[in-house]
């Protein structure tokens, strides 16, 4: 069930909201103001807030853009309702972070259609968003649509941040992902290849090897102190992520925003 966390301080409107999207299949919660709204957004993670921007306390473009801040478990998709009708006050409001800008008074059937339509999107677009973490690390791959802030970071010390460009392919960051989200158990190449190609039929489990292969030389390059390390390579079983590691105590200098593997 969808989830919606209405952020309104009319008593009135919030009911009538709540009466209109539960029949609707919606589960409703209600804050009557922004930061108890911050604070429900936390415990509840909705699919959709509907902001009211004229709000006591906090308005309602710092919840939104406190909302777009925030890390989350889940993103929620953001739809203004307010009585705010300029045309700039719409700018504002989109650029702050709003996914949809409606005004007040609404027509309600209106405001279930573009509720539907921002699901729909949500459904069209949806992939796995490979961020996850493990005992060192911090993965942040991107999702195949977009690559564009992908990175890795290290907590162990020394700590730092490494940008993961175009020249991983998607093949390798899910790759990774899959490897590392399982960090310390050893996966077949039947399993790499149904994780990772999964609507492929004429991969073979040497495509397995060849990856892993590359994906080694792309994490020697962004980690040369673990050189061949990250990667393990179990004799008959198959491979696994390795995220206790000691780094090599000879210095490998990198010179990977000028590297061209093959």
């Amino acid at each position: 069930m969808r989830k919606i966390l209405i952020i309104e301080d009319d008593q009135s409107s919030s009911e009538f909201l709540c009466f209109l999207l539960s029949q609707e299949g919606y589960a409703c919660q209600v804050a009557f103001d922004g930061l108890t709204g911050l604070e429900a957004l936390h415990r509840c993670y909705p699919d959709l807030v509907i902001l009211d921007l004229i709000l006591p306390g906090m308005n309602g473009l710092e919840v939104c853009s406190k909302i777009r801040s925030a890390s989350l478990e889940k993103d929620p998709y953001i739809l203004c309702l307010t009585a705010k009708a300029s045309v700039t006050d719409r700018i504002i409001g989109l650029s702050t972070g709003a996914d949809l800008y409606m005004t007040k008074p609404f027509e309600p059937n209106e405001l279930i259609v573009q509720i539907r339509s921002l699901f729909r999107r949500y459904e069209r677009l949806k992939e796995p968003d490979l961020s996850f973490s493990t005992a060192h690390f911090d993965f942040c791959l991107g999702r195949k649509q977009n690559w564009s802030d992908a990175r890795i970071f290290m907590r162990k010390v020394p700590q730092r941040q490494v940008e993961i460009t175009q020249e991983f392919s998607g093949v390798e960051r899910a790759l990774l992902a899959f490897l590392a989200r399982n960090a310390g158990l050893v996966q077949s190449r039947d399993e790499i290849l149904t994780a990772v190609w999964s609507e492929e039929t004429d991969v073979a489990t040497r495509t397995v090897d060849a990856s892993v292969s590359r994906l080694r030389k792309r994490l020697n390059q962004v980690f040369p102190e673990y050189r061949n390390q990250l990667i393990e390579t179990v004799e008959l079983l198959g491979y696994r992520f390795v995220d206790v590691v000691q780094p090599n105590l000879t210095p490998i200098v990198s010179n990977y925003s000028s590297a061209k593997i093959d």
